[in-house]
């Protein structure tokens, strides 16, 4: 149980690892008065390849 958890808490570091380095990524596209913000990817990440979101993320980050 404790190698299964110990997994389990790399790949939750990984994910958010991830979301951080694309977090600052996006900026705040059009402020809704009712809290339902748009969001746009910044031009500056570019398009990013991979088969899958999470491949293309880590190529994107090691800059591939």
């Amino acid at each position: 149980a404790g190698c299964e958890a110990r997994a389990e808490c790399e790949k939750l570091r990984a994910d958010a690892e991830r979301y951080r380095w694309l977090r600052p990524h996006f900026r705040t596209f059009s402020l809704d008065m009712g809290g339902q913000h748009r969001y746009c990817v910044d031009s500056n990440i570019g398009r990013i390849r991979g088969p899958s979101i999470d491949a293309a993320i880590d190529a994107a980050r090691e800059g591939k």
